[in-house]
């Protein structure tokens, strides 16, 4: 008698999806050469968790120069790549760094099933897809947007961060690779 694997369970949440990514990695790691490359790259990591952490942010997934995190409430998410990006900046690395950033709030398919690790949670959907092509739209030391985390989060004016006055600017709806509808 063989006994089934457990069935995997899902559910359907509502997040605030977060794609990163450092600008040029390959390049650099070219120029720095494979050991001073990783070295910069795990200081990025660090600083990423750390503030992560402090914004209540999840990490889901490390993508080897970017991250894919996840938050509940979209000006969580605005406050994380404000800071991020500011930080970025002040670290004690061999060259300047720059990351881009895109987030999107959606519905997502949150699937958890048993792997020889434990259980383990897998997010899925099209709002993912949308925030992964909304990073890679965005320039370096960039944050875009969807529509209604930009709705969301413009109370954010009122709550300075690090003294910052923010600038809001709506670029306007695009279209994305795949995607039907312009976001």
């Amino acid at each position: 008698m063989t006994s089934q694997p457990p069935t995997p369970s899902s559910e359907t949440v509502l997040k605030v999806l977060v794609f990163t990514d450092i600008v040029g990695s390959t390049d650099m790691k070219q120029r720095l050469g494979d050991a001073a490359g990783a070295a910069a790259i795990a200081e990025h990591d660090a600083f990423f968790r750390t503030t992560l952490h402090h914004f209540n942010g999840h990490e889901e997934v490390h993508t080897g120069d970017g991250f894919f995190a996840t938050f509940d409430r979209p000006s969580e998410a605005a406050k994380f790549a404000v800071a991020f990006q500011l930080g970025l900046s002040t670290l004690d690395l061999p060259e300047p760094m720059e990351t881009r950033i895109g987030i999107h709030m959606g519905e997502i398919v949150q699937v958890t099933g048993e792997t020889r690790e434990g259980p383990q949670t897998k997010l899925s959907g099209l709002a993912v897809d949308i925030a992964s092509r909304v990073m890679r739209m965005a320039q370096g030391k960039q944050i875009l947007l969807t529509r209604g985390v930009f709705d969301a989060s413009r109370q954010l004016d009122h709550d300075r961060i690090n003294d910052l006055n923010l600038l809001w600017l709506a670029h306007g709806a695009y279209f994305l690779k795949g995607i039907d509808e312009r976001v």
